[in-house]
């Protein structure tokens, strides 16, 4: 290449691209799914949807975003165009990934843009003064310097070939060229500087914004196709077990569901199956089954253009199992895709007679031996299952996830999930967005550990930790290796608390103390709790004196309506509240009183905070007004200059101890996300209510925040407003 480039030939480069062909397999999917054909012409690249969800960091498998470092930034940008996706593209990389944090502050108005001369200006506002691209080098050395444009070229060549010779010529060039526009040697000599040091690791546009594009592309198959897009994707790296669990977990995450294989409806690779009265749910191929050829593949599926295999024998007789060979049909049992015909154990047991009565048949049939009763051989005899026999469901899903690289049929961790639900803080996906040393509870099965001797020869541990949305790698210093190490074993279920180390790629949590989970931990109530979790509970409203009208109490406090439901709000900063010039608090405007039902019954809140361990303050009922709905909470993850204030509305299950727990986790949850925002608690009880206020907690009212709490009280019990 060098030589060509030397001859002045143009010299392109074509990259190989796998994406290419996800996009294809999905648009194919669309295509024959819904009749709308796209391809790399006609994908929108202004959805909103599509950015929405770049916000929320939902990159796992788009194009250029995915991974824990890059869907960070992402997150903090909060991408709305094209150009904000090629600019990050451009950025996350070894040198120019030092001007990500200032990149998004100056993109937010939270740093001054500045400029060496303002001549540079015209260059590089579009990237907020930060050079980003070669181009932009190249366009200011003509604008400063009056470079010609081949000249330009040679001096980005020279820098970042850092090829000293023709730099320092260059310099020369350039400080000559600068002072004939007006610029002094000293000025125009930094500005070289800056860009010597930048030019060695610069972008090039054209190459950033070909990625930039394909990135958004494949976000609007993700957001708007999700099936479609996920089982092509899955088809396409079906070879790689770890990248294909990764992948389930998100779809998982997404509320699709991902089936096991089955000889009578998987095909060679991940396929679309439509299931009545449900969404549509993504079925694993044969060819994912570690060690299962695409031959035996191809003879159960020219078989089944019959149709469906109505049965063992029917399937014993409709492929030649010889052919197919001991080894697959053995991995194809144990993975389950033959559960159809009868339990995993027993199938196993009855292999080498499968394969046997199978061949005998195909012999016949080439022997043209004919049954007189008209069948097509002589060899009759039907296979019987022995009775009786039970697979062990743990077994099964060791054998799953050893060929097929994660749990399918069910999840090791399943039962164990009422009681993980009330003790974590975050799983295994949300520590992405977790902040670097933020002390965080995680629960999961041990799936991998080794040790290693210190320098100092103490013993120390890395493992891994699997729970239903994906899995994280443990830390454990000598320290809790010697006190705790002892629970760290294979197959254990650990309750792990630690902070998270964010800060050198994937997130990894640096153990604090481990806890082991047995089954006697999920009690019945837990399991009770869970279902009842599952909805938001009904608030019944008093009897009230006229229409839609009630009295709080017998003081005649009344509440304001109800808060807007949080899918219905558009999430942006309010205006910071006008400051008063005489004390410079922000001052807080306080809707009208209106009056209007509310729940029963409610708890009795201060003794249910006590119980509960939290620290509150009883606000004076009478005084206290609901506050207005006025729900603005930051919209790029972030505390905002302004405070906000979440408000969690609690009513009563008629339980204490219930509530305790409740309260606990709300309270957790809220105390997992560091900021300077305020949270409190309005709690009814008998026609009255109680604020609960937290002096000496906050949080940081995130997206990512919200949605939690969404989870545990539903989105009518939560505002946020500006304070």
């Amino acid at each position: 290449m060098n030589m060509i480039e030397k001859m002045g030939l143009l010299k392109v480069d074509f990259l190989g691209l796998s994406t290419l062909t996800v996009m294809q397999r999905a648009c194919d999917l669309i295509n024959d799914r819904h009749g709308i054909c796209y391809n790399l012409h006609n994908i929108p690249l202004d959805d909103p949807e599509t950015f929405e969800s770049f916000c929320k960091g939902k990159t796992a498998g788009v194009f250029q975003l995915e991974g824990t470092g890059m869907t960070r930034n992402i997150v903090a940008m909060q991408p709305h165009n094209l150009a904000n996706i090629i600019a990050m593209v451009a950025l996350f990389r070894p040198g120019p990934m030092e001007h990500i944090d200032s990149y998004i502050k100056r993109m937010h108005n939270e740093e001054i843009v500045t400029y060496r001369h303002p001549s540079l200006e015209k260059v590089f506002s579009e990237t907020y003064g930060t050079p980003i691209y070669q181009e932009q080098l190249m366009m200011a050395v003509m604008e400063v310097a009056g470079y010609t444009a081949a000249e330009s070229d040679n001096f980005r060549r020279a820098i970042s070939k850092k090829k000293a010779a023709e730099i320092e010529k260059h310099k020369k060039m350039f400080v000559a060229g600068a002072g004939k526009n007006g610029i002094d040697e000293a000025t125009a000599l930094k500005i070289f500087e800056d860009w010597e040091g930048f030019a060695s690791y610069g972008f090039n546009k054209s190459h950033a914004a070909d990625y930039g594009l394909i990135a958004v592309e494949t976000g609007f198959l993700k957001t708007h196709y999700p099936v479609e897009y996920m089982t092509a994707l899955m088809s396409v790296v079906k070879s790689d077990t770890d990248k294909v669990a990764f992948y389930c977990a998100d779809c998982r995450n997404m509320g699709i569901q991902v089936l096991p294989p089955d000889v009578n409806t998987s095909g060679w690779d991940f396929t679309i199956e439509d299931i009545s009265g449900q969404s549509p749910a993504i079925r694993f191929g044969l060819g994912a089954v570690k060690n299962v050829g695409s031959d035996p593949v191809n003879l159960i599926l020219q078989a089944r253009e019959g149709g469906r295999f109505k049965d063992l024998n029917d399937f014993i007789q409709r492929v030649n199992l010889q052919r197919v060979g001991k080894r697959t049909l053995e991995f194809m049992i144990k993975v389950g895709a033959l559960d159809a015909f009868g339990p995993r154990n027993a199938l196993l047991m009855v292999m080498d007679s499968m394969i046997s009565l199978s061949g005998s048949h195909f012999r016949a049939a080439e022997c043209g031996q004919l049954s007189i009763f008209g069948g097509d051989s002589g060899v009759n005899d039907d296979l019987h299952l022995p009775e009786g026999m039970i697979s062990d469901p743990r077994e099964q899903l060791q054998w799953e996830k050893e060929l097929i690289g994660l749990y399918v049929s069910d999840h090791p961790l399943t039962s164990y999930m009422p009681y993980i639900r009330q003790k974590v803080t975050h799983y295994s996906s949300d520590l992405a967005h977790a902040a670097d040393h933020e002390k965080v509870t995680v629960a999961g099965i041990v799936t991998k550990m080794r040790r290693l001797n210190t320098k100092n020869g103490n013993q120390m541990a890395f493992a891994t930790l699997e729970d239903l949305q994906g899995s994280v790698e443990l830390v454990i210093f000598p320290k809790v290796w010697e006190k705790q190490g002892s629970l760290v074993q294979p197959e254990a279920v650990l309750l792990t608390e630690g902070k998270v180390d964010g800060a050198s790629g994937d997130p990894k949590i640096l153990v604090d103390r481990f806890r082991a989970i047995r089954p006697e931990d999920v009690t019945d109530e837990m399991r009770q709790d869970a279902q009842s979790m599952v909805a938001p509970e009904e608030e019944i409203p008093l009897e009230s004196t006229a229409p839609g009208l009630v009295s709080i109490n017998e003081d005649g406090v009344k509440f304001e309506e109800p808060p807007v439901a949080l899918d219905e709000i558009d999430w942006h900063f309010e205006p910071p509240a006008v400051s008063s010039p005489q004390t410079d608090v922000p001052t807080r405007e306080v809707a009208p009183v209106t009056e209007v039902p509310i729940p029963a019954p409610a708890l009795q809140s201060l003794a249910v905070a006590e119980s509960a361990g939290v620290t509150a303050s009883p606000a004076a009922e009478i005084e206290f007004q609901r506050p207005p709905a006025m729900v603005s909470p930051v919209s790029n993850g972030k505390p905002s200059s302004t405070r906000q204030l979440i408000t969690i509305t609690l009513t009563a299950s008629g339980e204490k101890e219930r509530d305790v727990r409740r309260m606990k986790r709300i309270h957790g949850v809220l105390n997992s996300y560091p900021g300077d925002d305020r949270f409190c608690f309005l709690v009814y009880e008998r026609g009255r209510q109680h604020l609960l206020d937290f002096p000496n907690d906050t949080t940081a009212a995130s997206h990512e925040l919200l949605n939690k709490l969404v989870e545990l009280v539903g989105q009518e019990n939560i505002q946020v407003e500006t304070v």
